[in-house]
């Protein structure tokens, strides 16, 4: 043996081992002295013995969760009063798996006071789940611990809403919808108009493509009531969000393709009596009736409008009592939920006189002649 050598060994959990000698160390630096002899001389050897543990009794947690693509999310790295001192010179890595890891070196000898928290955030920029994974390793060896995170953005604030209207449409126009409250990154939709048309995306790809939204465009050729039903959900399933709007489709009250009567007619008026008058409106065949219409008629002679007369015939008719003669401008007003429009009458009422008179004897007799 060679006086004044240096040897360097590392054993784990403080044990030595070697054939039939077994040793556990006690403290964190010790001096062992290996003496060598015969009959005739010995040599004396010292080894410094540096006593110190692996990572242990670790505990790596996340602060809370679903965390979402704007806010940094918070791990902590605890370890423990249970964790047995000194561990020495610790280097830890803390992998997302997304974008850059964390690097850090702790010094942890037998005075350090447990337990004692690391902690690291992190902004993870997309929506998915993640394995995240602490790594820490001295001389001695590694300590591992991981743990799967959700990161998805928050759908309460999410709406559905009209674009255009309120909810009310004219047959065979178009009804535009869209989400409101939208996150940075897609979710999954259906959208079901209620008519037995339905539009979604429930791909998963969806929900890891930061996107705006569009305009959701849909025309009802028939009138009547639907409920718009929708839903919309990401990776977390108290995001999942529904609803539902009421849509009411109508046939406009038609602007043209009708005829009115009377129109410019003269109607004679006998002197102290009155004549009922026939006001109508009748629309061509290919002409689609109004949906739930009502009119009002204003005769434009001093009497009172008369009000909810029901538009519901390719013949509209209403009769009107004149009491007095001249020339009158009346209307019907007629409107449903989605629109309106004034048919506008000129009816003229003048006195008998002699130029609508006609006497036609049919049978010449003599005043004394009995029929």
């Amino acid at each position: 043996m060679e006086a004044n050598t240096t040897i360097t060994y590392s054993y784990l959990n403080q044990e030595f081992s070697n054939g039939t000698l077994n040793y556990t160390f006690l403290r964190p630096k010790m001096n062992v002295y290996v003496t060598a002899s015969n009959r005739v001389s010995s040599v004396t050897q010292s080894i410094v013995v540096d006593v110190f543990f692996k990572p242990n009794n670790i505990n790596f947690t996340v602060a809370s969760m679903p965390g979402n693509t704007t806010s940094p999310l918070l791990f902590y790295l605890e370890f423990m009063s249970s964790a047995k001192l000194p561990m020495k010179t610790v280097n830890i890595t803390i992998d997302y798996s997304h974008g850059s890891n964390a690097f850090e070196t702790r010094y942890l000898n037998d005075t350090i006071v447990l337990p004692l928290i690391n902690s690291y955030s992190h902004i993870f920029d997309m929506q998915g789940l993640f394995m995240v994974s602490a790594c820490l390793r001295n001389h001695l060896g590694d300590y591992n611990q991981s743990i799967e995170i959700a990161v998805w953005d928050s759908l309460i604030p999410l709406k559905f809403i009209v674009v255009n209207g309120s909810g009310k449409y004219i047959t065979n126009t178009t009804a535009s919808f869209e989400f409101t409250g939208v996150p940075n990154f897609g979710f999954k939709y259906t959208i079901n108009y209620g008519d037995g048309t339905m539009t979604s995306n429930t791909t998963d790809s969806i929900m890891y493509v930061n996107y705006g939204l569009t305009t959701f465009n849909h025309v009802y050729s028939t009138a009547g009531v639907y409920t718009l039903r929708w839903t919309a959900y990401n990776g977390h399933s108290p995001y999942n969000r529904t609803g539902r709007i009421t849509i009411l489709v109508q046939n406009r009250v038609p602007t043209d393709g009708y005829t009115l009567a009377p129109d410019n007619k003269k109607y004679p008026w006998l002197n102290l009596q009155t004549i009922s008058i026939p006001v109508n409106i009748t629309l061509n065949s290919s002409v689609h009736l109004p949906t739930n219409a009502t009119c009002v008629f204003d005769p434009d002679d001093g009497n009172t409008s008369v009000h909810r007369l029901v538009y519901d015939s390719h013949f509209f008719n209403h009769n009107h009592m004149y009491r007095d003669e001249g020339i009158f401008n009346a209307s019907f007003n007629c409107s449903n939920e989605v629109s309106w429009y004034i048919y506008e009458y000129s009816i003229e009422v003048v006195k008998y006189n002699a130029s609508f008179l006609s006497v036609i004897f049919e049978h010449p007799c003599s005043l004394k002649c009995v029929r």
